[in-house]
């Protein structure tokens, strides 16, 4: 007994080691230029997703986040990009990769504009400007769940949430106050007057939750869930 015991106080201590690493939320940052057709090619998406994975511990992202400036003379929808994206995950993770994706497509090429990511342990992020170029962002987000929500320029109040309540939200304690991503496409709503009115709605609703984004290019930010 004397002998056994801490072999299997050992084995013990390594199944919870395995259950807190299961269980620690990662992040991924991965960027690249794409060609000039009109889409990102299926090595280029392999390869984004190749770096997520090891940047994760191989573990599946739970949410995908991309931004994907395509050549002016060949524009790509966003659930064009998305759609590539489950595919290349589904390949990627085949026991299984079910993420939240959320991203947005516009014509680059004028001053400013581009796409910028890659991980910092590897020399920092690259910036890419004034060229196709893809920007990703990976999390693997253990007991988290993602809601994602759309609204357009005409609605008024909190938009639909799709899988969930806001009331329900909002009556959950502080300590477990959901927290929002929230992105604009100031062509669509003009710049900052829709971003103002809908931070007021969520600060009145969800007074303990905390609020990022920001503004996103024409083309609007799509959801695939």
């Amino acid at each position: 007994r004397a002998t056994t015991r801490p072999g299997r106080l050992a084995h013990r201590g390594d199944q919870c080691r395995r259950l807190s690493a299961a269980a620690t939320m990662r992040f991924g940052s991965a960027a690249a230029s794409t060609d000039d057709g009109a889409d990102p090619s299926d090595d280029v998406l392999s390869e984004l997703v190749e770096q997520l994975h090891g940047q994760l511990d191989g573990q599946p992202p739970d949410m995908l986040l991309f931004f994907n400036a395509s050549s002016p003379s060949a524009p790509v929808h966003g659930r064009d990009v998305a759609q590539q994206l489950r595919k290349a995950c589904a390949a990627r993770w085949p026991e299984g990769c079910d993420p939240v994706v959320l991203g947005t497509s516009w014509g680059c090429g004028a001053p400013g504009t581009g796409a910028i990511g890659g991980a910092p342990a590897s020399g920092g992020c690259e910036e890419l400007q004034e060229s196709a170029a893809l920007s990703l962002l990976g999390a693997s987000l253990p007991r988290v769940r993602v809601l994602p929500f759309h609204a357009e320029p005409e609605h008024d109040g909190l938009p639909t949430l799709r899988g969930g309540s806001w009331a329900d939200l909002a009556l959950l304690p502080e300590a477990e106050a959901p927290h929002i991503i929230l992105f604009t496409d100031p062509s669509q709503f003009g710049l900052g007057r829709y971003s103002d009115t809908i931070l007021r709605y969520f600060d009145n609703a969800l007074p303990f939750s905390t609020k990022v984004g920001g503004l996103v290019p024409g083309g609007g930010l799509i959801s695939l869930d």
